[in-house]
């Protein structure tokens, strides 16, 4: 009953996706969100067939209709990072290819707001443990991800001084107060691979520490690192070294999106 069920409601929701509104789906955020609510609801629920299903579907979306979305980035986007840890490889390999998919044809669509979603996004599939090969993929998005914030920098700002997106409560520096929504999300990217040096495992500590040492010598320290940014560069705590000296296993939480900052 319930696989009966769950297959009638993605089969009207891809026929509502295909319907011609008299607005467009596209001009109309509205209507993408009472579309996909729904649909996200269902990562509520624990059975791996109901998330298979889920994933599939957001895959169908990409492919059929990611070009239109807009306010509806960021439930794709939660709904591909709703990740638990007694999700198998199959579902944690499936999620990530939608999430590949994202980064592959979809970062210059995506709403500038997003941004730092992606980040988190693409960090949790770098912390999972189902899935070495998912979590090495993962950094490498993350990678691909600041190469291209390098390579649209004037896009970006431009679309920073359009939109007042990031307030303090969303990304906080402590001990900084003129950082630009830009450089914090640079910040946030730092802060991110940051956390997956600490990872337990050591493929993933030495790919990540490779990938933030080299985003920020090769793509952004002579750009957005003036003095109070380098202040909070410096003082933030790359201690994993020390945690090996402390006696302290190398291995903490990924930081909630809400608190993606340097801690004091």
């Amino acid at each position: 009953m319930s696989t009966n069920c769950l297959s009638l409601i993605i089969f009207l929701f891809r026929q509502a996706l295909q319907f011609k509104y008299d607005t467009p789906l596209k001009e109309n955020n509205r209507l993408q969100t009472l579309l996909l609510s729904p649909l996200a609801e269902l990562s509520a629920i624990p059975y791996p067939d109901v998330r298979q299903k889920q994933l599939e579907t957001v895959l169908h979306i990409l492919h059929s209709s990611g070009e239109v979305l807009d306010n509806g980035w960021p439930l794709i986007l939660t709904m591909i990072g709703s990740l638990e840890k007694d999700h198998s490889d199959i579902l944690v390999r499936s999620a990530f290819q939608c999430l590949q998919l994202v980064f592959t044809d979809f970062l210059p669509t995506i709403p500038y707001r997003c941004y730092p979603i992606c980040v988190e996004t693409a960090t949790k599939f770098g912390s999972q443990e189902a899935e070495l090969n998912v979590s090495l993929a993962a950094i490498g998005l993350l990678w691909n991800l600041s190469d291209y914030f390098f390579q649209n920098v004037k896009d970006l700002q431009g679309q920073e001084k359009e939109q007042q997106i990031f307030p303090d409560c969303f990304l906080s520096f402590p001990g900084s107060k003129n950082i630009s929504s830009f450089d914090k999300l640079w910040m946030c990217l730092y802060c991110k691979l940051k956390d997956l040096c600490l990872d337990s495992r050591p493929s993933v500590r030495k790919s990540s520490g490779q990938t933030l040492f080299s985003t920020i010598a090769g793509k952004t320290i002579r750009k957005i690192f003036d003095d109070e940014c380098k202040n909070i560069f410096y003082s933030s705590r790359f201690d994993f070294g020390s945690q090996h000296l402390a006696g302290r296993p190398v291995a903490g939480p990924v930081s909630s999106l809400g608190q993606c900052y340097y801690p004091e």
